[in-house]
């Protein structure tokens, strides 16, 4: 089996075949080849733990037994691939995980009751103070959680970037 650095498949066994579940059209015709998440991880995952070897340098070396450039960014492209793939889409939506949605239905079920079109109206006239100070402590947990999401994001952003030149398209 041969799997490029993009993880993409260009030759493989039938066991390799079974192993990846190729698409019917790839073991018909050879000639193409198709991404595999798992070849590609498969892959960083090898090139994480490439060491200086003396294949590479003199075993006086200083490197020698320490990783390599590779296996540095792979590591990285790991923690990339897997706070993108797993860890980001799970993470919870702030205006739901605050409370600020459920404040907002409540507020307008009450406004339609009232007979406004809009939440605007009630929150002026009926709230009490205490009312206004639980939506500002919800509307303010909503703004912290979407802060530290979007420094997040920010992160692993400029995170990519430093390694973009040990990915492949």
């Amino acid at each position: 089996m041969l799997i490029t650095r993009e993880g993409q498949i260009e030759a493989c066994s039938d066991e390799a075949y079974k192993k990846y579940k190729t698409p019917w059209h790839r073991t018909v015709f050879h000639f193409s080849s198709y991404r595999n998440p798992e070849s590609g991880m498969e892959y960083l995952n090898w090139a994480a733990s490439l060491r200086h070897d003396e294949d590479w340098v003199d075993p006086n070396d200083p490197d020698f037994g320490k990783l390599t450039n590779q296996a540095l960014a792979a590591q990285k492209t790991i923690v990339l691939y897997r706070w993108w793939k797993e860890v980001r889409p799970t993470r919870q939506e702030p205006m739901e995980a605050s409370g600020w949605s459920a404040y907002c239905d409540e507020r307008r079920q009450k406004a339609e009751i009232q007979g406004f079109d809009l939440i605007l109206p009630v929150l002026e006239e009926d709230e009490t103070e205490e009312e206004k100070a639980h939506a500002r402590q919800i509307l303010e947990v909503c703004h912290k959680m979407e802060l530290e999401q979007e420094n997040e994001d920010t992160e692993m952003l400029i995170r990519l970037i430093k390694i973009r030149k040990h990915l492949w398209t």
